[in-house]
């Protein structure tokens, strides 16, 4: 290891330490019986907290910040030559090993393939060093900003007043660790190796077409054959990728599982075959709804078949695909009823709601699933980018995948996270008239819920809210009802915007790439009638003032 290294390593361990000594100081204000070292601040009595400490431990922040550029500014060229090198040496060994072992040389090259090999370790470990010590510094000062947004309500106004400009001077400073601004040096140096030398088969790639092909006797055969119901009417839904029937039945049944007939009949969903490659992701769906159902939440009912089970893999003339039939809940959805802001404000809140009952769920399939429209894979969609024909537009969305993958990856480990819908828009709530103001009634369509940030939730329900109202104010209606029942972080502010507009950018973009491999389905065009016209005017938008003007939003609800 290099003078240089050693030196890199050294000031920011200490960097790092100075910066934990500030928040274990700002710590010390609390009185807590509890286990302080899972970093929570919980709401006990504060203790001789005074205006002076906070502004001499705010001076000193700023300090700390200074120092970090300078180090960053004096090492960035030897740091941009060390991750440069290590990647070369990583992805030459790595190769030249593969290669040797695939060809089975080992006979000439027994000795070679061991060197080669722990070149490789080598090199991933020093790349991994350098993304550890960068994350952590990064991550304690970001602890610091959680740590005052606790503080902020609980101190006499000329406190608070201080305790405010510093979140907000925190919020401002943007601290980064770059390669000659080339890109971050953190943990998605990892990450983007990590996607480089793995694939991941249940990720949609370009050009596989993956939609059922099914008949209308293959509906009725099923639901007779499989589920003991006759069919009486068949009706297709809106669908992206699976295919979906309203079906009612006959009011007689021969399924012992079924103890009432659905007087508004049953949905039967014929899965498309990437997912149908995961049947467990399935039961885990499954066991979420019924989870719902039991909290009260009104979501589809899953339907037994004359076997006890809750799917089926039926051969179409596509493939296999997974079965499945669900109860059919009647009302109507967003989409079909006037638009208000008093509705924005309920679905803003039925979110935030829906995810505390979902806190107490867990299936282990959810712990490694992986989708295309999950948030985390926005940096995928620059495989679908041929399918944006115009420049500008073009333009626009690498910039959001850009920004997302440097500014909200890095970070998401810190984020909060728990189960999430993962895609509460227009065409899945579903709403109630009462004394004539219309309520959110329940949610449908849980074929991209996962584990993931909270952020992440909330971005897709504005999206699709803003979208609906075709307007960005919007968002704030929306912001104001979720943060009535959870309340959001600097730092989940700080990404809030980027993250919707990705969603934007995934919602237009895997939607172009949809409608060339199925022309006739009108429903996966929704987004774009005014969806690209609401990222214009979004992406150029400075944070601090959207944020500003959401928030004012927010107050006035």
């Amino acid at each position: 290891m290099m003078i240089e290294e050693v030196q890199f390593f050294t000031y920011y361990s200490l960097l790092r330490n100075r910066f934990k000594a500030i928040n274990d100081l700002l710590r010390t204000k609390f009185s807590n019986t509890d286990d302080t070292s899972n970093r929570q601040i919980h709401p006990v009595t504060i203790i001789n907290c005074d205006k002076e400490v906070i502004m001499k431990l705010r001076s000193l922040h700023l300090q700390l910040c200074f120092v970090g550029r300078l180090l960053n500014e004096y090492f960035n060229i030897q740091i941009l030559l060390l991750i440069g090198l290590s990647f070369l040496g990583f992805t030459t060994n790595a190769y030249y090993s593969f290669d040797v072992i695939s060809d089975n040389f080992i006979n000439d090259g027994n000795l070679i393939v061991p060197a080669a090999v722990f070149w490789v370790a080598a090199k991933f470990i020093e790349l991994l060093v350098i993304s550890v010590i960068c994350t952590i510094t990064k991550n304690e000062i970001n602890q610091t900003g959680e740590i005052l947004y606790q503080l902020k309500n609980r101190y006499k106004k000329s406190v608070a007043t201080q305790i405010n400009l510093f979140g907000k001077q925190i919020l401002h400073c943007d601290f980064k660790i770059t390669a000659l601004d080339f890109f971050d040096i953190d943990m998605t140096l990892l990450y983007g190796l990590d996607k480089t030398m793995s694939e991941n088969k249940t990720l949609l790639q370009p050009g596989v077409l993956i939609k059922p092909e099914v008949r209308e006797n293959d509906v009725k055969e099923i639901l007779r054959e499989i589920y003991g119901l006759r069919c009486v009417s068949i009706k297709e839904l809106n669908g992206y990728d699976d295919n979906n029937y309203h079906v009612k039945v006959e009011a007689v049944s021969e399924n012992k599982n079924i103890a009432n007939v659905n007087n508004d009949g049953y949905v039967l969903k014929v899965v498309n075959s990437l997912d149908s490659l995961n049947p467990q992701f399935f039961e885990a769906q499954n066991e979420l709804l019924l989870h719902l159902g039991k909290n009260r939440i009104c979501c589809p009912k899953p339907i037994q078949n004359k076997n006890g089970q809750y799917y089926i893999i039926h051969t179409f003339p596509s493939g296999k695909h997974i079965v499945r039939l669900l109860e059919f809940i009647s009302g109507s959805i967003i989409h079909q009823v006037p638009s208000s802001m008093h509705l924005f404000y309920q679905t803003g809140k039925y979110v935030a709601q829906l995810d505390e009952v979902m806190k107490n769920f867990h299936h282990p399939a959810y712990d490694t699933l992986k989708s295309v429209w999950h948030m985390e894979s926005v940096p995928q969609l620059s495989q679908f980018l041929y399918v944006i024909r115009d420049e500008s537009k073009r333009k626009i969305v690498e910039e959001v995948i850009e920004e997302f993958s440097t500014k909200v990856l890095p970070i998401s480990s810190s984020l909060e996270k728990g189960m999430i819908h993962g895609d509460f828009n227009e065409q899945n709530i579903l709403v109630e008239q009462k004394a004539g103001e219309w309520f959110v009634k329940g949610i449908i369509d849980f074929g991209d819920s996962n584990y993931a940030c909270y952020v992440y939730e909330l971005a897709v329900t504005m999206t699709y809210m803003m979208i609906q109202g075709r307007s960005v104010d919007v968002g704030g209606h929306v912001l104001a009802g979720y943060t009535s029942v959870r309340k959001l972080t600097p730092q989940e502010y700080k990404v809030l915007k980027v993250c919707i507009a990705a969603r934007m950018c995934q919602s237009l973009v895997m939607g172009a790439y949809s409608s060339l491999q199925d022309p006739e389905n009108s429903y996966i065009l929704v987004t774009a009638k005014s969806g690209w016209a609401l990222l214009e005017e979004l992406w150029p938008q400075p944070q601090d003032k959207l944020l500003e003007r959401w928030r004012k939003l927010v107050e006035d609800n």
